[in-house]
């Protein structure tokens, strides 16, 4: 744990990202021990060696830090999976760009708990720079993973990609909810009568990332144009 000292201000813009970046760190340190809900700032605060006040210099809100966690964890997801099309050999069936994109999910599962919550808790409590920050490097990423997609492809019109890729972030945080119920729906699950309920994530998410490529690749001409 680190020592709380009174360290000098951070002045420079690469001194306060350094700070910043500082901070999260102790955040996604701490997030390997505990869940969100548990997570306490002033500790992350104590953790990173400075004052709570100081923490709230930089994240005004609980909620803005945990939506900097988000975008620092999708930054390296879009790496992970934009890395893993370009090198695949195109064209890739649905089935096979299925499999190595889900892959790439199941190698950043500490992303999934903050992304499943992100749109609803996360966002309502940032103030809109934030947001707007976020959605604009969510939105450069979304771009270049789609075009990765559609590269690896070979059968998508452009900006299809980028479509799918708004899908698979719902399917992910709507299958992450359902494979990672409350402790008392986890026991009702158990029983027999509710096995056709229960969600394995990754079978699921393969499931239905699956049929959504197979689906656009058959009908794509009688889809909507892509929005501009």
């Amino acid at each position: 744990m680190g020592q709380l000292t009174a360290p000098r201000r951070a002045r420079s813009a690469e001194a306060k990202a350094d700070r910043a970046r500082a901070l999260e760190d102790a955040a996604l340190a701490a997030l390997e021990r505990v869940a969100w809900p548990d997570l306490a700032v002033a500790q992350v605060a104590r953790d990173a060696g400075v004052a709570k006040g100081t923490l709230y210099l930089y994240f005004p809100t609980k909620e803005s830090l945990g939506l900097a966690l988000v975008g620092r964890l999708l930054g390296r997801w879009f790496d992970d999976v934009i890395a893993s099309l370009d090198l695949a050999r195109a064209p890739l069936s649905p089935h096979a760009a299925a499999e190595r994109i889900v892959a790439t999910v199941e190698r950043h599962r500490t992303l999934l708990p903050l992304l499943a919550i992100s749109g609803t808790l996360l966002e309502a409590n940032v103030a809109a720079d934030a947001a707007r920050g976020f959605k604009a490097e969510l939105l450069r990423r979304t771009l270049e993973g789609g075009a990765a997609l559609e590269r690896a492809m070979g059968t998508l019109r452009p900006g299809e990609g980028a479509r799918l890729f708004l899908h698979l972030h719902a399917l992910v945080t709507g299958l992450y909810r359902m494979a990672e119920p409350a402790p008392v729906v986890r026991a009702v699950l158990r029983t027999p009568r509710f096995r056709a309920l229960r969600v394995e994530f990754t079978t699921e998410l393969t499931f239905a990332f699956t049929a959504l490529l197979v689906g656009v690749v058959a009908q794509r001409d009688r889809l909507p144009a892509s929005r501009s």
